[in-house]
């Protein structure tokens, strides 16, 4: 099967770390795949693998080169899947159409959090990283049958082992004091708590009631 990636990412990421290694795994498992990425030292790993990396700017509103030679690319390659990372990427993919003068591809978007589903005009098919992400697709009109809860994996670097350090911000902190921040993504609240200098972290989800706690449901 002929599978293309494509993930706009930054620098350092989840999804980014994510990305390579799903490449790799499934290089390493005889299919042919590719990626369609910015230009990173992360892609040297791809490369040193033999596989194909394909560099894009993966701008604004106003790039309009990386979706023409996004086209461009995936002509060439003739995918039987795209495979797109969060919403960047997918914004800029185009979907199969029979003037592209190739055989048909389905485009699988990979979706970390709480996007906007603008952003997935293109899209055939969802994979999402939690169980609540999936739920959250399916109250928003897109089909059951069309969406998979396939948790993120990623290897580990050998690190020293070293003894916990607590965060000093902690050890003068009141018996218990809340702090409320909201993240980039105004959907998902942290409540952090801290007492004893322990802090503990309670997820809010878009509907205003805590994220239930078990491994397969908590949003991190």
């Amino acid at each position: 099967m002929k599978i293309l990636h494509v993930m706009a990412g930054g620098k350092h990421g989840g999804a980014e770390t994510a990305c390579i290694d799903m490449v790799l795994a499934m290089h390493e498992a005889g299919q042919d795949v590719a990626l369609v990425t910015r230009d990173n030292p992360r892609n040297e790993r791809l490369k040193a693998a033999g596989i194909t990396v394909y560099s894009l700017p993966f701008g604004g509103v106003i790039d309009i080169y990386t979706r023409f030679a996004l086209t461009r690319i995936i002509k060439r390659f003739k995918p039987d899947i795209v495979q797109s990372w969060m919403s960047r990427a997918s914004a800029k993919t185009p979907r199969w159409r029979g003037s592209m003068g190739i055989p048909a591809y389905k485009v699988v978007s990979r979706l970390g959090g709480y996007y906007s589903l603008k952003y997935f005009k293109n899209t055939d098919f969802f994979t999402t990283i939690t169980p609540l992400i999936k739920t959250y697709l399916e109250e928003n009109g897109v089909a059951p049958d069309n969406v998979r809860h396939i948790n993120n994996f990623a290897e580990t670097e050998a690190a020293d082992a070293r003894p916990p350090v607590r965060l000093k911000i902690f050890r003068r902190a009141p018996r218990c004091c809340w702090v409320w921040a909201a993240f980039i993504n105004p959907r998902r609240l942290i409540f952090w708590r801290a007492r004893g200098g322990i802090a503990r972290c309670v997820c809010v989800d878009r509907r205003g009631s805590p994220a239930r706690a078990d491994r397969g449901s908590f949003n991190r």
